[in-house]
């Protein structure tokens, strides 16, 4: 489990997206979605919980940034943010 949360975590600056609207920002959530279940191998439910837990503590526009690879000062939270969301979501708590 443990080294599906760390491939998770080193896929999360490799997503791409646009935009900034509602539509946009459901569109990285699939994109990540995507990333999480077929390149990181975790199941959909592990990687739904990881990202909505991750997302709390950013804005819609700080995630559809963090996707553009417009927003670098929050690589890094975001990436620890969704290493320990992940870890969080894979023990239940």
């Amino acid at each position: 489990m443990f080294k599906k949360a760390v491939l998770f975590a080193a896929i999360v600056p490799v997503l791409v997206l646009a935009g900034c609207s509602n539509s946009e920002y459901e569109q990285a959530r699939k994109d990540f979605m995507d990333g999480c279940t077929l390149q990181g191998g975790a199941n959909e439910k592990i990687c739904a919980c990881s990202f909505d837990k991750a997302a709390e503590g950013f804005s819609k526009s700080e995630i559809v940034e963090l996707n553009q690879g417009t927003n670098s000062a929050n690589a890094q939270k975001f990436a620890t943010a969704i290493f320990a969301a992940m870890k969080s979501c894979m023990t239940g708590s």
